[in-house]
């Protein structure tokens, strides 16, 4: 606030002086004259100014006016200088946030390079040895492979025991779970179409036991009669799992189609669990069906045993031995399984074909069927021998 103080000297009448004043450069009329001696102005912006004042007497006679000129200089933070220099320090403190934040980003960039390249060298070092782990596997899968190969019988096993057939095998994985088996002593020969549970590695191992089964059962103990041999492959697979059944979960075990052909007596004799036997006889398909009964390490729930069917071989007569791999593969133009339904038709519809060309039929239409978009879910296995 600026406050005016001044004082008027008349010597007849001193109580009868009046002032009149004006601020230039803030008022633009003079103040009506009044007795006060004094003027305050509060809060006056920054500028120049001149402050006039004149002394009257009662005769409304007044001085030569006297002024008093007087600059109020702005506050420096409304100065240009200091709006300049506010601008300046502005542009460093920006400048040097930019800098900082770019020296603690490219400290960032430099930890997270350390870090990635650390990660990289780990993950390379993993990477090999899951590669190294991979390779023995692969190795020893590829050696279970060639046991399992050197196990199934041979194509020379195959024409001794049976001077026409055709053999469809194609496992799931490197290893399979199905396998075929085949004897021949004499006038009789025997086959054999075995789906163990699972298939890969724990399959094939499976395989290995139900292979050693029937050599033990029907090669060593003579055992002639295809119920009784899949009785004593049921008590022989429970044997070989009893010391470690409490760590299986599932039931594990194999389903099987077994026949025995008397070439002499003209029959083959035939016994299934859970697997059915087709025989093409003359042009008519038959379809004889196997016990509801799995080769297994669980206790079954029904007292049921295997049974034995006879069949007599008349004219051309041919039997097909598979697995369910081919009944349960999807496929076609609506995702859906083969189905037993279709192994009947195409038998029924190749059944003129010979053994080779039926074999060439079937592996095309199985691949028809299954397309190169669908995965094969299930080893695959079909036997077709002329009896």
């Amino acid at each position: 606030s600026l406050q005016f103080y001044f004082r008027g000297i008349h010597h007849r009448h001193p109580k009868g002086v009046e002032f009149k004043w004006i601020l230039e450069g803030y008022e633009t009329t003079w103040n009506p004259a009044t007795d006060a001696e004094y003027v305050s102005y509060p809060n006056l912006p920054p500028g120049d100014f001149t402050f006039r004042l004149l002394a009257c007497n009662d005769s409304d006679v007044c001085s030569e006016p006297v002024e008093f000129k007087f600059e109020i200089t702005p506050p420096i933070w409304q100065t240009v200088w200091f709006y300049v220099a506010l601008g300046m320090g502005l542009m460093v403190i920006t400048y040097a946030y930019i800098k900082i934040r770019e020296r603690r980003l490219l400290e960032e960039k430099r930890i997270l390079e350390e870090t990635v390249t650390e990660r990289t060298k780990e993950l390379r070092e993993q990477k090999e040895i899951v590669e190294g782990q991979n390779k023995h596997i692969m190795e020893g899968i590829d050696y279970a492979k060639n046991i399992q190969m050197a196990v199934l019988p041979s194509e020379e096993d195959m024409k001794e025991a049976f001077d026409d057939h055709f053999v469809f095998y194609r496992p799931k994985d490197t290893v399979g779970g199905d396998f075929y088996w085949v004897f021949s002593e004499g006038d009789v020969s025997w086959a054999a179409a075995v789906d163990c549970t699972g298939h890969g590695v724990a399959g094939a191992f499976m395989s290995m036991i139900g292979t050693d089964l029937l050599n033990q059962i029907i090669i060593e103990k003579k055992i002639d009669n295809p119920a009784e041999v899949l009785a004593e492959m049921d008590k022989g697979i429970k044997l070989a799992f009893a010391q470690s059944a409490k760590e299986f979960e599932s039931d594990q075990g194999m389903d099987v189609v077994l026949i025995r052909i008397d070439c002499k007596k003209k029959v083959v004799d035939f016994a299934g669990a859970q697997r059915p036997l087709f025989i093409m006889q003359d042009g008519e398909l038959i379809q004889l069906e196997g016990n509801k009964l799995s080769i297994s390490c669980a206790e079954q729930r029904r007292n049921e045993e295997f049974e034995n069917h006879r069949h007599h071989i008349k004219g051309n007569t041919v039997a097909y031995l598979f697995s369910d791999g081919i009944v349960d593969q999807f496929g076609g133009p609506k995702g859906k399984k083969f189905m037993v339904r279709r192994v009947r038709e195409f038998l029924d519809e190749t059944k003129q074909l010979s053994i080779f060309e039926q074999s060439v039929q079937l592996t095309k239409t199985f691949d028809d069927w299954k397309g190169e978009d669908i995965e094969q879910i299930d080893d695959v296995m079909l036997l077709g021998i002329r009896l």
